[in-house]
């Protein structure tokens, strides 16, 4: 992993656990933990934000395989991650009421 990457965004987006995973930083480092909620929340204050968020994650999905010569099983669409985003988003909408 290098500057900026990141791990478990397809969990995020998916609503599904994260395989066991072990990362260890050969630096010191800061991590960034999202919980559900809180980027169903920050999607709430700027819905605007959903169709910008899906395209980038995409473009750094692409990015990354590319980088480490892979090819997805089936490469992510933008309007599927805005669908996952906004499913996550009503989740939690309807789990707070």
């Amino acid at each position: 992993m290098h500057i900026g990457d990141c791990f478990g965004e397809l969990s995020l987006l998916l609503g599904e656990p994260l395989a066991a995973v072990k990362i260890t930083a050969r630096v010191e480092t800061e991590l960034l933990a999202i919980a559900p909620s809180a980027l169903a929340a920050a999607l709430e204050c700027s819905p605007d934000s959903l169709t910008l968020l899906a395209e980038q994650f995409t473009r750094y999905q692409e990015q990354y395989l590319a980088g480490t010569l892979q090819r997805p099983a089936m490469p992510l669409a933008t309007e599927f991650v805005s669908d996952r985003l906004r499913a996550l988003s009503e989740r939690a909408r309807t789990e707070r009421v």
